[in-house]
């Protein structure tokens, strides 16, 4: 199963991967810019814990997305989770 067949089924917010949505959370208002693996959009916080939870038994780096002030993507607080790949070990 994949990270967003497992999202979809084991949360209630917002899971999106497609490439229009992973751009929008791609940046914020800063220089950094890091394309996510997908976005969730959790509707609780106890839903932001599951979401965090399968995350991390994928073993994807999560970064949560937040905004001080209304934007068109985050709202006024902490209000999605986006996972990026783990990079594979250096063997040197």
């Amino acid at each position: 199963m994949t990270l967003e067949d497992r999202l979809a089924r084991e949360t209630t917010g917002e899971v999106l991967f497609d490439p229009f949505s992973r751009g929008r959370y791609a940046t914020d208002a800063s220089f950094y810019q890091i394309m996510p693996a997908g976005v969730v959009v959790p509707r609780s916080i106890d839903e932001a814990l599951r979401a965090l939870a399968i995350c991390r038994d994928a073993g994807r780096i999560v970064t949560p997305r937040c905004a001080a002030a209304p934007t068109p993507s985050s709202g006024t607080s902490c209000s999605c989770i986006s996972a990026t790949s783990v990079p594979p070990p250096s063997n040197s």
